[in-house]
């Protein structure tokens, strides 16, 4: 303990220079970080009381607690302490909760007072982490939430996992603590479990290798395999089969025109992409190169046979950190397995959507459609054939959605906003009508992807 206050001594000094000190580990400035509360929601929908008592389990987005009106770059919407918002649905009776996730830079702050965006003091704060001293105020634990074997994970890929207690009979969340993994310091936000082993992937930007890790479910390395990658690592998300693991490899750059940006990175369209699949039978990796840089978030589907692989995701062909003027085209990436040659096809109506967040039911994609920076319906596909477009007038979607099955029926559950107000919404994607919605009193602000866990 002693050391941790000398350190604190020191970055003191560090804030005064900066100015940027501004008593902030007195008592008196301590900040009050905890929104948490939860509350019973009232509705009167007889007609749809049949739908929603046979609901029974919790639907969550998981999201930076920030404002976004204000924000212009990519970078900043990932920088914000974890918040889950969600419901609870127990039969019939519903309960909108909140919950900050306690990580150990929420802790810190809950007790000294915030941490200056500071360029000195956060790479203090980063170095000192190294050794332990200081909390890492890099993980924020926002991005995605992971079930395995009923224990939620909250995840964020500058970090490791933060395990919660979502309590469905009591309709609580608590925060329990770090998942600390030996020999992996970051965990992905899209690592996946199936019912033998967690996968997930660590990228060294300094050493541009992407390292893929098997890890049984109390989080011991088993294996690990490393890809050296041509360009700079940022990979979002991997898929993975039972046959293969793939790796897209994007031409991304730094920008140095906008060196001064938080996060300088952009994708040259201009050089080759290139596909990593990897065999997990022969151990063996085949390199597939695409002419142009492509660069993707989520993969939709990956489909292969013995002459091809076809890989179904929104793909990017602008992208900088530094913005948020991006657009998801839903493509599918075409590789020749005999001839090696990569191709990317297209469906000239779906180009005239921004698509993101697929999720798949029925063999079936749905995705999210963003128009002037509001997502405002979704577009259903079946390999690149639009089988719906659900496009609102006045409705904006909040988070990822997820997908229910209530009655043998499909349905997408997802909270909207409608002139102001927050609704919890329900639609029947086998009729596509009777959207039910929910009003709550409280407000949905920003959030990325969702979670359903079923009673």
């Amino acid at each position: 303990m002693k050391i941790r206050y000398y350190l604190l001594g020191i970055l003191s000094i560090f804030f005064r220079f900066t100015n940027c000190f501004k008593n902030i580990f007195s008592n008196h400035l301590k900040l009050n970080l905890n929104n948490d509360y939860s509350k019973k929601i009232q509705y009167n929908l007889p007609s749809y009381n049949n739908v929603i008592k046979k609901i029974n389990g919790f639907y969550g987005i998981i999201g930076p607690n920030i404002k976004i009106n204000n924000k212009t770059e990519m970078y900043d919407l990932f920088n914000g302490d974890g918040m889950i918002q969600g419901v609870f649905f127990d039969n019939g009776e519903l309960t909108f909760i909140k919950s900050m996730i306690k990580t150990e830079k929420f802790l810190f702050e809950q007790k000294y007072g915030n941490i200056p965006k500071n360029t000195i003091i956060r790479s203090l704060f980063f170095i000192m982490n190294k050794f332990n001293k200081l909390p890492n105020i890099g993980g924020l634990a926002n991005t995605a939430l992971l079930n395995i074997n009923k224990k939620i994970y909250a995840l964020y890929e500058m970090d490791q996992p933060y395990l919660l207690d979502i309590d469905l009979n009591n309709k609580t969340i608590n925060t329990v603590g770090k998942q600390y993994i030996n020999n992996l310091k970051h965990f992905s936000a899209h690592s996946k479990h199936n019912n033998k082993y967690i996968e997930s992937i660590e990228y060294k930007m300094d050493k541009n290798t992407v390292n893929f890790y098997y890890l049984d479910s109390n989080f011991n390395i088993k294996k690990s395999i490393d890809f050296k990658f041509n360009n700079i690592p940022i990979t979002h998300d991997f898929y993975s089969t039972n046959k293969n693991i793939y790796l897209i490899d994007s031409p991304i750059e730094l920008d140095f025109k906008n060196i001064i940006r938080k996060m300088p990175l952009h994708l040259n369209v201009n050089k080759n992409t290139f596909i990593h699949v990897y065999d997990k039978i022969k151990e063996k990796t085949i390199t597939y190169t695409y002419d142009r840089g492509i660069f993707l978030f989520h993969y939709a589907d990956i489909k292969e046979d013995n002459n091809y692989i076809k890989i179904l995701a929104p793909l990017y062909d602008k992208f900088d950190f530094s913005s948020l003027d991006i657009q998801g085209k839903y493509r599918m990436i075409l590789i020749n397995k005999k001839n090696k040659e990569v191709s990317v096809i297209k469906n000239e109506e779906l180009e005239n959507y921004n698509l993101d967040f697929p999720i798949s039911y029925n063999n079936k994609i749905v995705m999210q459609n963003k128009k002037n920076n509001i997502v405002n319906g979704f577009i259903i596909c079946k390999d690149l054939k639009i089988i719906k477009k659900i496009i609102f007038n006045n409705r904006c979607i909040k988070g990822e959605h997820n997908i229910i099955k209530i009655n043998n029926n499909y349905y997408l559950i997802f909270f909207s906003e409608i002139d102001n107000k927050n609704y919890i919404s329900l639609l029947n994607l086998d009729k596509y009508i009777d959207i039910i919605d929910i009003e709550l009193s409280e407000k949905i602000i920003f959030g990325f992807h969702s979670i359903f866990i079923k009673k």
